[in-house]
């Protein structure tokens, strides 16, 4: 079933052109042999590239040293390296088609957010090369929230603090929706309603399930019916629109002294709705799920500050619903794309359509999910 599976993906993904300003969600929604490729992105990797482009910045001091990371959990190959005057992160793409841009002006919207005291990593270099995008940043102090072993105190409070950073983006208005790209030294973005975004490669997402037969034909009818209806399209049709992270997973997240001191990883960065990020965030991979947590905390942080009775919370808990259902129906894809697919995915994809309240309606098919998932 699982060659058969990929050549059927493989055949489908011929009639979309995978466009990164229509896509919903850039780093999920890629074709299946680029989605592998990034894997093993490491083994492309030549680390003489560190040496020479650092060999331009004599401000920065020789290099003594390179450790690349093998992490899987970045879509780029990360180097810390070592100078006589100090550490630094080196931040490169690798094995896309075409350079993805969206490095160079990561320092832009990094700006943007700096004015809201969200914190971010300090971008100190960016620029291009025929076939790559790389950046310099300094290490900061402190690690990654995935990397810490905290108790439930310690994560109530960062999880308090993450809450309010999802609130914090309602003083970044913006005007349209979707993906930012940057032209004549200016950002823009393409999608016109909220209710394109939403959507933006959800035929594609939902011809990947129903391909991988977790739901049957019907219940992709259903869903069809659900997300492009009339019902959401009402719901969406006042939402406003704002800079948002729409990539907060513990990996992106800097913790030092109990403080959030930086989210990385900007790349993610849409015109959309906060609330979206309440969607995506209890499907992150937390230690103590917080899904009513965050919800609180995002709201006390609107009615202690100014932005009491200035943005628009209606349609709040069905908004969250619907992002909670389309991340995952973004999510499942890449993962079955890249042979990742997990009973979490399975758990959280049947929550979801209980919050839709789609439960009664459609059931995942045990036979296939066995086979996909496997032994993981």
């Amino acid at each position: 079933m699982l060659e058969e599976l990929g050549l059927q993906i493989s055949q489908l993904e011929k009639n979309f052109s995978f466009d990164p300003n229509e896509v919903y969600y850039y780093n999920a929604q890629r074709p299946k042999e680029l989605i592998l490729a990034l894997q093993w992105r490491h083994n492309n990797f030549d680390v003489n590239n560190v040496y020479k482009i650092f060999e331009r910045f004599p401000k920065i001091s020789k290099i003594k040293n390179v450790e690349v990371n093998t992490s899987k959990w970045t879509g780029h190959v990360i180097a810390f390296v070592t100078t006589a005057k100090g550490n630094y992160v080196y931040r490169q793409t690798m094995n896309l088609p075409v350079p993805e841009s969206y490095m160079l002006f990561e320092k832009d919207i990094i700006e943007k957010y700096e004015k809201i005291n969200i914190p971010s990593v300090d971008i100190l270099e960016c620029g291009s090369e025929p076939w790559f995008e790389r950046q310099i940043m300094k290490v900061l102090p402190g690690k990654n929230l995935k990397e810490m072993n905290l108790n439930k105190k310690q994560y109530d409070d960062i999880t308090l603090q993450i809450g309010e950073i999802a609130a914090k983006q309602y003083h970044l208005p913006m005007e349209w929706r979707g993906r930012i790209i940057k032209e004549n030294g200016q950002l823009r973005w393409y999608k016109k309603t909220h209710h394109d975004h939403f959507t933006g490669y959800l035929d594609y997402d939902l011809s990947v399930i129903g391909i991988s037969e977790i739901v049957d034909n019907a219940s992709i009818s259903l869903l069809e019916n659900h997300l492009f209806g009339d019902r959401t399209q009402e719901i969406f049709s006042n939402t406003e629109s704002y800079l948002i992270d729409n990539d907060l997973p513990d990996h992106n997240v800097r913790i030092h002294k109990g403080k959030v001191s930086a989210i990385y990883d900007r790349e993610n960065a849409v015109i959309f709705d906060p609330i979206c990020e309440l969607g995506s965030l209890p499907t992150r991979a937390f230690p103590y799920p917080k899904k009513q947590k965050l919800i609180e905390w995002f709201n006390n942080y609107i009615q202690k500050s100014w932005l009491k009775g200035e943005v628009d919370l209606s349609h709040f808990d069905e908004k969250i619903a619907l992002y909670f259902l389309r991340t995952m129906l973004r999510k499942m894809p890449m993962a079955i794309k890249g042979n990742k697919l997990s009973m979490r995915h399975i758990n959280l994809f049947n929550e979801a359509l209980k919050d839709n309240k789609l439960d009664r309606h459609i059931k995942v098919n045990p036979e296939a999910v066995k086979i996909l998932v496997g032994n993981r």
